[in-house]
């Protein structure tokens, strides 16, 4: 191993005083909410074996995440990596690990970019990234070191791994701007192009506003009240309308400023929902007062239009992921990802 990747990893102070600090919120929490069970009528109005029984089942379950917490606390406290010229050693509670880099059989490459497992005949080590306190070299030093020093046979899933790393150093890294080969039908999807589409928002809320208060003036027009709306149908529009624009925030956000490489094909799959998210936007209003006044066979009818609409949607999704899985697997087997290269 490097000289620069020999270190010994534990739980810094600051990590442990905020274990010990949610353990002891967490037994308040319990406490209070035992001793509110135990002020409840209904448990001084129930006989003695069902007051034992609900008792037993609640203490016990609240003892049991208690004595969770306390166990992760001795376990964040004793255990230790450490990586030297002969291996990595992991001790904890009740044993002491220690892997070879010659003895290794196989190497499961997480997808979520997080951790990597480490296995022989005998041992297993599972080993986070987050070990290295976010040092970005060391981080992929490490990957480059475990990916050349065990046979590529032995490595599983390591092109998804890269995958996922590519995109998260990309989001990342605001110097690098993706560069699409238009040959392949790729191109440079940015978070200024995703913007375009905010006037659609602002005119799909618009419409659903207008959408919920001309049923209010219809019923009105027949001689009713505010009091007779239906309840729950205002909370339902908010509800509709804040969660349309959080998922676009998200949406926005998870794509880079200097943007991400997208198939023209697979721009169809946005427009497509856009235009569904947009029918329902407009109808919704209007769904949420006939199912209010509906029996249960006509809601069901509802939902199965809409569910309808939503079908080519999902075949899209799903032929997206059959691209990006195919072009992955294409890659040849001793690929390794320009973000691993030294920078000089």
């Amino acid at each position: 191993m490097p000289p620069e990747l020999h270190l010994t990893h534990r739980a810094s102070r600051g990590e442990v005083i905020a274990c010990l600090l949610t353990t002891v919120l967490f037994v308040a929490v319990c406490a209070v909410v035992h001793w509110a069970y135990a002020e409840n009528p209904a448990y001084h109005d129930a006989p003695i074996l069902k007051k034992i029984l609900m008792l037993t089942l609640l203490d016990g379950c609240l003892l049991f995440f208690v004595l969770c917490c306390i166990y992760g606390i001795i376990y964040i406290y004793h255990h230790r990596l450490i990586f030297d010229e002969n291996g990595i050693t992991e001790h904890g509670i009740r044993s002491v690990k220690t892997i070879r880099f010659p003895e290794i059989t196989a190497i499961q490459w997480d997808l979520n970019y997080s951790r990597v497992k480490l296995r022989t005949m005998t041992t297993q080590i599972t080993i986070r990234f987050e070990i290295f306190r976010r040092d970005k070299e060391r981080i992929k030093a490490f990957i480059v070191f475990l990916r050349e020093s065990v046979p590529f046979d032995r490595q599983k899933d390591w092109k998804k791994f890269c995958q996922r790393m590519e995109q998260y150093y990309s989001w990342w890294d605001k110097n690098t701007i993706p560069v699409p080969e238009p040959e392949k039908g790729e191109i440079l999807y940015t978070r200024k192009m995703f913007n375009r589409t905010i006037p659609w928002m602002i005119i799909g809320s618009v419409i659903t506003m207008f959408g919920f208060a001309y049923p209010v003036y219809l019923m009105l027009m027949q001689g009713k009240t505010l009091d007779d709306i239906p309840e729950g149908y205002t909370g339902r529009i908010i509800i509709f309308l804040g969660t349309i624009w959080m998922g676009w925030a998200v949406i926005r956000y998870s794509i880079s400023k200097n943007g991400k490489i997208l198939l023209k094909k697979h721009l169809l799959l946005e427009y497509y929902t856009y235009i569904v998210f947009g029918l329902v936007a407009f109808s919704f209003p209007y769904a949420v007062f006939f199912m209010c006044h509906s029996p249960f066979w006509g809601q069901i009818i509802y939902y199965s239009l809409f569910t309808i609409l939503f079908l080519p949607a999902f075949w899209m999704a799903y032929q997206k992921r059959k691209d990006i899985k195919q072009s992955t697997e294409s890659l040849p087997d001793d690929y390794m990802p320009k973000i691993f290269e030294k920078k000089e």
